[in-house]
């Protein structure tokens, strides 16, 4: 049983429990134990009397064959299927392998350039048994299984990070760890938790290898360009498909070191508000969960204050805050910018693959560290609900800046912030309101059916802000057509340098929805022939707050709502 003494975490000194072997038995190789003692050793481990046959002899021949294949890698891969007809395991592994291959090749839709099944299972598992890392084929399934538990973790700062060899993961590429952290530690720690199969992305996600830890690993540099061209392969499924891991389930267990992977748990100012601090990272919300166990406990006292403020406290409330955020029913689109918006990602496209997943969309852009953003987000704004969409359009009151898409905010602003609501709205759309999309002319169009008025213009006095109607065809003479008394409506602007987004002497064009209450100021931009849709500019967003003022409104009638809008 795993024994390591020296840590400050008392989970992490001894395992008693069966099944996980010790490292020593773990690094034999096959070929030194050949097929009798391969067999007599999986017999004992594994607590059965099974004689050698022909089927068998074949499966365990393969693993004293392949030279650097060791007894912790043969236990790993043949343990989940040992104890139901083993002479049949071989063919199970092979269809095993086969289905998963199948199974990522289909994640992928590469000329679409989206990932079509986010809840793929990660590639690797660590099996905290066999003490090594292996692919997710050898569960025996296409599900993550109750027993793959999830580890998430603070990355602390490059200076205070080491990169490794270990056989844990057969030496595929350099493992960072904070220093002073021991892999053994963990594995105890997470055994003695409950886990069995766990997926820790230093161990199950190909890392980048730095050139410099080339010599640590024993490679050439064209060894090196072929393990980056597969890492970058990898990771344009592997990456925005993370999430599913942690979130798979409402049950999915989630073992959390906040303090860094190893590392004693411990509040302290700097976890609350250093840019590797977990609760800063982008990656991280998909992480948090409910059900999530403590990494790295001590026998110390949790209580920690400075400058009088309860530490604690504070880290608790962050946590459920956030914990509040994620348990809304439908994903709230604006909660979840304004989270990742306070966070901190290694690259720009984190935040949108992290979103994405979080808005639980059928299908995700795939990950590029250099993908432009604002591509992945046009990308995203395809798979989002028709509500999200809509939203985007009649809440956030700015015209977007991303050429060619006026109708909704472009990334940027999303991530600054200004102007975009904080948490999503109760608004109830009508079916032909909410906002859908098509390809045409080898564009994507996004469209619905609102109330649409097409000469409108305002005015402002002691009141307030009035909307002006223009009666009758727009082709009379518009200043004397206005003649019902105005709609009071109201320009939400929340900064006090702010100017009106009209001019009062100027015909604007306004699109309505949610029983007229919600408008979009804009401009007709071009007329289709016989009506068949019209090409609308999104200038700035109002509401008409009265409902007196929207029966008025209604039963003057001065627009229509049966022809299709197509928004810039």
């Amino acid at each position: 049983m795993p024994t390591r003494p020296d840590t400050p975490c008392p989970l992490q000194m001894r395992f008693e429990g069966t099944g996980a072997i010790l490292n020593e038995l773990a690094n034999t190789l096959c070929s030194s134990l050949g097929v009798l003692g391969l067999l007599d050793n999986l017999n004992q481990v594994l607590g059965t009397k099974y004689q050698l046959s022909d089927k068998l002899s074949t499966l365990l021949s393969s693993y004293v064959n392949t030279e650097t294949c060791d007894f912790g890698r043969a236990y790993g891969e043949l343990r989940r299927g040992w104890f139901c007809d083993v002479d049949r395991l071989r063919e199970r592994l092979r269809k095993s392998v086969a289905q998963d291959e199948s199974m990522r090749m289909q994640a992928i839709d590469r000329a679409a350039g989206l990932i079509v099944k986010p809840r793929t299972p990660p590639r690797r598992v660590w099996d905290l048994y066999s003490n090594r890392v292996l692919p997710f084929w050898v569960l025996l399934t296409t599900d993550i299984p109750r027993n793959l538990w999830a580890v998430s973790h603070s990355w602390v700062d490059g200076k205070e990070l080491e990169f490794i060899r270990t056989r844990i993961n057969g030496s595929g590429w350099t493992v960072p760890i904070p220093r002073g952290v021991d892999l053994d530690h963990v594995r105890i720690e997470l055994l003695n938790l409950g886990a069995e199969y766990v997926w820790l992305d230093v161990l199950c996600l190909r890392q980048q290898v730095q050139t410099s830890h080339r010599d640590l690993l024993g490679w050439s540099e064209d060894a090196w360009r072929d393990f980056e061209e597969k890492r970058q392969e990898e990771w344009k499924l592997d990456v925005p498909t993370i999430g599913h891991v942690f979130r798979c389930k409402p049950s999915q267990v989630v073992i959390t070191y906040f303090s860094g992977l190893g590392r004693p748990f411990r509040v302290s100012q700097e976890m609350l508000t250093e840019n590797r601090s977990w609760l800063n990272r982008v990656w991280t919300v998909q992480e948090t969960t409910s059900n999530w166990l403590l990494g790295g406990l001590t026998t110390d006292n949790f209580v920690a204050h400075k400058e009088g403020m309860d530490l604690p406290s504070v880290f608790h409330a962050r946590l459920c805050n956030l914990s509040l955020i994620l348990s809304h029913e439908s994903p709230d689109l604006f909660a979840l910018a304004k989270a990742l918006r306070r966070r901190k990602g290694t690259y720009p496209a984190d935040y949108v693959s992290a979103l994405g997943l979080l808005l639980d969309c059928p299908a995700l852009p795939i990950y590029e560290t250099d993908m432009r953003c604002e591509d992945a987000w046009s990308q995203l704004l395809q798979q989002m609900t028709r509500k999200h969409r809509t939203d985007l359009l009649v809440v956030c009151p700015l015209a977007g800046n991303a050429p060619g898409s006026k109708w909704r905010p472009s990334w940027s602003q999303m991530l600054q912030g200004k102007l975009i609501p904080e948490e999503m709205t109760s608004i109830s759309y009508s079916e032909g309101e909410l906002l859908a999309h098509k390809i045409h002319d080898d564009e994507v169009v996004y469209w619905n059916y609102p109330y649409v008025i097409e000469n409108c213009k305002f005015t402002i006095s002691d009141i307030g802000t009035s909307m002006h109607v223009l009666l009758g065809s727009p082709t009379q003479l518009r200043a004397n057509n206005c003649k019902t008394a105005p709609f009071l409506v109201d320009f939400n602007l929340p900064e006090l340098n702010m100017v009106m987004p009209f001019e009062q002497d100027t015909f604007y064009a306004a699109v309505g929805m949610a029983d007229l209450e919600y408008w979009v100021l804009g401009r007709i931009s071009d007329r289709h022939e016989e009506m068949e849709y019209l090409k609308f500019e999104k200038i700035y967003t109002f509401r008409m707050p009265d409902a007196k003022e929207r029966e008025r409104l209604w039963h003057l009638n001065p627009g229509y709502s049966d022809t299709p809008i197509h928004y810039l």
